[in-house]
């Protein structure tokens, strides 16, 4: 019954919603860009970058986010969390700006060859970076952290960072 109250208290928080139309958002938006730029038959289920360790995830930090809520309130800094909300819509505005401006170009699977319809991008926002669609993604990545003001999962992507994983 605790667990069920702690879960209650932390759906309470403005941050977690937040945390959840971020990532509604960006899973939707990326989706229909995709079907705008190329068509539904040509989009795949993994377009949604949705898998099944993403899922995961998202379950682990609304369950961390939960179990710190409730030891370690004062951790839950409000300021963190909307300096996160910032960089979130920052973030997502670089990378839908980049998208629209590639077009078709943009998708979401690497190439590794040359392909006879592909072109470079030069102009846009491609003319101040070379790849604004992951510099946008890793803003918003770095974000949605920041709005539940995860500190476990924080601390973990940062040592697997510097240990260069």
């Amino acid at each position: 019954m605790a667990a069920m109250e702690l879960a209650r208290a932390a759906l309470e928080r403005t941050e977690v919603w937040q945390f959840g139309v971020v990532i509604l958002f960006f899973h939707v938006s990326e989706y229909a860009l995709a079907v705008a730029f190329h068509g539904l038959s040509n989009v795949t289920r993994s377009t949604l970058m949705m898998d099944l360790e993403y899922v995961i995830m998202i379950a682990c930090a609304f369950v961390e986010y939960t179990i710190e809520l409730a030891i370690f309130p004062a951790l839950k800094n409000q300021w963190l969390s909307k300096a996160g909300l910032v960089m979130v819509l920052v973030g997502e505005a670089i990378r839908k700006i980049s998208i629209l401006t590639a077009g078709r170009a943009f998708t979401h699977t690497i190439r590794t060859h040359h392909e006879d319809h592909h072109k470079l991008i030069t102009h846009g926002i491609y003319k101040f970076m070379r790849h604004p669609g992951y510099c946008g993604y890793f803003i918003t990545a770095a974000g949605t952290q920041l709005v539940c003001v995860y500190w476990v999962m924080n601390t973990s992507v940062c040592y697997a960072w510097s240990c260069g994983c």
